[in-house]
This record gives C-alpha cells, structure tokens and sequence, in this order.
C-alpha cells in the first residue's frame, strides 16, 4: 500500500540510529542529525527539541494531503499495518489512536507525571500540569475516561482530523508544557476514534557514536572523583544505601563500577558480591575493596536470599541480558534501583520509566523519592530464596 506517508521525528541523538518501517509505503524522518531512513528532513523551522518534535507530530496536515501515520521514532510497527491503513479509512472516523497499555486516567498520569519531574531540571513544569488538571477538573472531565498513547497516530487529515489537530497543539501551547498525553485525552474525548492495537516499541537510543563512559573517564573514575574532594556521587550512594532493609541478607550490587558503593555496604557491615561486566572497572574494585566479591556475570539465584542495589544501571542493560536482570530482580528480597532523572545520559540505552519499570516487574515497583540525585524506585517480592543454588 504506497498511498499514505509514514513520518517521524528525530532531534538531539535520540532515536538517530532507529530503522525505518519495512512498508513499500512513503516514509518521511524529520531530523536535525544522520537518520537511516531514506527520506529524512531538517526541521522546518528554529524551535526547542521539544517544541518541534510537538508542532510535527500534531499538524501533519501542514505537509501532506494524504492519510499519515505518525510513529515515534522507537515504536515497532505491526506486521498487518496496511491492512489496518486499509480498515481504518474504510471506516468513518479521522482519527486513529492506541490505548494507553498501563491508565486510563489522565488524573492518575499527571500524578505520577508530578511524582517523577525533576525538581532542579523541571523537566515538566509541575505548577503548569497542576493548573492544568485543575481546568479539567472544572471543566468536569471525568476520571477512569480513557487514555491514549501518543506514539503512534492515524489521521486522514480531512476537516476533522485538522480540527483535532489544532485543538490538540492549543492544549499543549494554552498550558506551557510538552507532556501531551494528558491534553490528548482530553482532547479525543470529543471525537470518534478508531482504536489501533497495541504496538511495541524499542528502548530509546543515542547516536551509536557516543563514546565509551569509561574511555571517557577512566575505569577509576568515582574513586578520582573522591581524591578531588567531590563527594557527590557518595552521598547520592549513600542515600540509596539507607534505602536497603536491614538485614543479615547479600547485597548484590548490580554494575558495581569500580566499586565506591560496595565498599560504603562493607563498611556497613554488609556481606556485598559485586556484579560488573566490565574488567577495568572491575579490578579496580576488587584491589579496593577486597571485603566484597566480585564477578563478571550473576546467574539467579544465589545460595542465600539477598537484597539487590542498581545505581543507574538498569538504563545501560542491553536487551540480549535484559531478561537475566530482571529475574535477578525477581529473586531478590527487595531491590533498590535509582534512574537519573532525564531517563538517559549520553551512553544509556534505554529510558528507565516508572510506567516501563512497572510493566516488566508487573505492578510489584513503588516509588521512594524524586529529588536532586534522580528517582528511586523499590521492588518488593516478599519472601526469601532460602536454600536454592549457588549458579556464581
């Protein structure tokens, strides 16, 4: 099928090394660097990553004529997507849009959205969505009414589907901020949607250029850091640390670097084995702190029931070992794991979301703070290995 346009956008690194869709249908990135895609476009005019990325993805119809999806540039398409093209303008709605997989309250998101904004980056403006909620609120938009997502959108682009569009972006300009799922709910709510299966996505990827951190830095680089009389990184292990029940339990610190947090556990009195895949790193640790041990690789479970400790590092699992972490994180008592708050840095792999966390430890996450240091989020699975085997 070749009469519609599929586009996406692409702006800071983000996504840059995502493949198009295998479709003989047109396909159009929008990208201020190198894309894969064979159409790829500079943006259309000067504006913040975030801005561009909202005005191309709500106004389709500034470009083209025809039926477009839109599609993050990380969503993964289904395998039937012409045929539901096909059905979709067989049908008498403008407008295609995915149910949200987890809510299906825009109250709710914005209360997680508040919980995990970054205080010092303001990421969202929390005033700006709190002001926001309020005029739905009094506007008596009801709860539990329904959520969308909005990484993948079907629109016709005929007069109804302009006008969701525009009423769309004006929710997003009238309240300052460009966390559009809520406006979109509120927004849909007045028009027929086609409903859209689910759909799969990627983990958010940098450029594949971006340097190696410890290149970069040196396999040393927390210890050098405390040698420069910079304790930052201490004190955010710190505050993790006391996040940890107390316990004669392991703690198996997962990508333990060049050991700073193992070595604050021993100090504590804590029975620490350290997981880093890394060699350099991992030397280093096992010359500094000889208290704990160290391995290459953790295969669950372990001979005794442990506590787990991640310090933003679920973020640079790749995919292939994402499966082996999450059981390790399943047969630990408790599981403490902090996330920067911008989701990813520079050598990151994927965007440590508390609705993505959720989703694959299935409704067992709480969140225990938002502040400077980043997010913390606990997981909990009650009882204890007990006996199982050794598998180091």
């Amino acid at each position: 099928m070749k009469d519609f346009t599929i586009y996406s956008t692409s702006f800071g690194g983000v996504d840059s090394a995502c493949l198009p869709p295998d479709t003989d249908a047109r396909c159009i990135m929008f990208t201020d660097r190198k894309s894969k895609w064979v159409c790829s476009i500079p943006p259309p005019h000067r504006a913040s990553e975030q801005k561009a990325v909202r005005a191309l993805k709500t106004h389709p119809d500034v470009w083209f004529d025809e039926t477009t999806l839109y599609m993050d540039a990380n969503v993964i398409l289904p395998g039937n997507i012409d045929q539901i093209v096909k059905d979709f303008e067989a049908s008498g709605c403008s407008v295609a849009l995915a149910p949200h997989a987890l809510r299906d309250c825009l109250y709710e998101e914005a209360s997680l959205i508040s919980k995990i904004n970054d205080p010092t980056k303001r990421k969202y403006d929390n005033d700006a969505i709190s002001a926001q909620i309020t005029s739905y609120r009094d506007a008596g938009f009801p709860e539990n009414a329904g959520m969308w997502q909005g990484g993948l959108i079907l629109r016709k682009n005929n007069k109804e589907a302009r006008k969701f569009s525009r009423l769309w972006w004006d929710e997003i300009v009238l309240h300052g901020h460009y966390r559009d799922q809520l406006s979109l709910a509120y927004i849909a709510s007045d028009f027929s949607i086609y409903e859209l299966p689910p759909f799969e996505t990627t983990p958010h990827t940098y450029a594949a250029s971006m340097a190696s951190k410890y290149d970069d830095l040196g396999d040393d680089y927390h210890w050098k850091w405390i040698e420069q009389g910079q304790y930052t990184h201490v004190a955010s292990v710190e505050r993790a640390i006391k996040l940890i029940p107390k316990s004669d339990r392991i703690i198996v610190d997962f990508g333990s670097s060049d050991g700073v947090a193992s070595s604050l556990l021993t100090n504590k009195g804590r029975r620490v084995i350290g997981v880093e895949v890394l060699d350099g790193p991992r030397r280093i640790a096992e010359a500094k702190v000889p208290q704990a041990r160290f391995v290459k690789e953790l295969s669950a479970p372990i001979h005794d029931s442990y506590d787990m400790l991640m310090m933003e590092v679920l973020g640079h699992v790749e995919d292939e070992a994402l499966a082996n972490v999450i059981e390790i994180i399943d047969l630990s008592v408790c599981a403490i794991i902090t996330v920067p708050h911008s989701g990813m840095d520079a050598w990151a792999v994927r965007d440590v979301s508390m609705e993505w966390l959720d989703s694959v430890v299935k409704g067992r996450v709480s969140m225990l703070y938002s502040n400077g240091d980043g997010v913390a989020y606990m997981v909990e699975n009650g009882s204890a290995i007990g006996d199982a085997q050794c598998l180091i």
